[in-house]
C-alpha cells in the first residue's frame, strides 16, 4: 500500500520472510517494492537460497553470468579461498571464527550436520588454540 502511496520513495521489505517462495510472493504482489531483506533464515539455512537467481529472477543458467557453484562442496572450496585471503588481510586470531560463521549452517538438516557444525567451531577456534599453546 505504501509503495503506491508514495512512489517518490523506495521501499524494501525487511523481516518475516523465510524461503524464496515468500520472497517471490511478495514481489509478484508487489511490483513497486525496491528489494527484500532476508537475514535469519538465511544464516540459519543458506543452503535453501541457492536457487535464488532462478526463483525471484527467472534465471537458469545459461542466462546467468555468475559461475554458481553445483553443490555444497564446491561452494565450500570457493569459500575457502575467499577465507584464505581474509586472513592473508587480517589477524586470524581475530577473524577466524567470523569467517567459519558464515558457513555454519550450510548443511542444515542434513545427516551428519551436528559433526560438521563441531569440525568448524574446531577450526574457527584453533588460532586462538594455537595462540595459547605459544605456536
Amino acid at each position: 500500500k505504501l509503495v503506491n502511496e508514495y512512489p517518490e520513495f523506495t521501499f524494501s521489505l525487511n523481516g518475516g520472510i523465510g524461503t524464496l517462495e515468500d520472497a517471490k510472493r511478495e514481489l509478484d504482489d508487489c511490483p513497486g517494492l525496491a528489494g527484500i531483506m532476508i537475514g535469519r533464515a538465511w544464516t540459519s539455512d543458506p543452503w535453501s537460497f541457492a536457487m535464488t537467481d532462478e526463483i525471484i529472477y527467472g534465471e537458469d543458467e545459461s542466462s546467468s553470468t555468475l559461475m554458481k557453484p553445483w553443490n555444497r562442496l564446491e561452494l565450500l572450496q570457493e569459500y575457502s579461498e575467499h577465507a584464505d585471503s581474509e586472513e592473508e588481510t587480517y589477524d586470524p586470531l581475530k577473524i577466524r571464527q567470523f569467517i567459519t560463521k558464515a558457513v555454519c549452517g550450510l548443511f542444515t538438516g542434513e545427516p551428519n550436520a551436528k559433526k560438521y557444525r563441531i569440525a568448524l567451531d574446531d577450526i574457527g577456534g584453533m588460532p586462538k588454540k594455537l595462540a595459547k599453546e605459544g605456536k
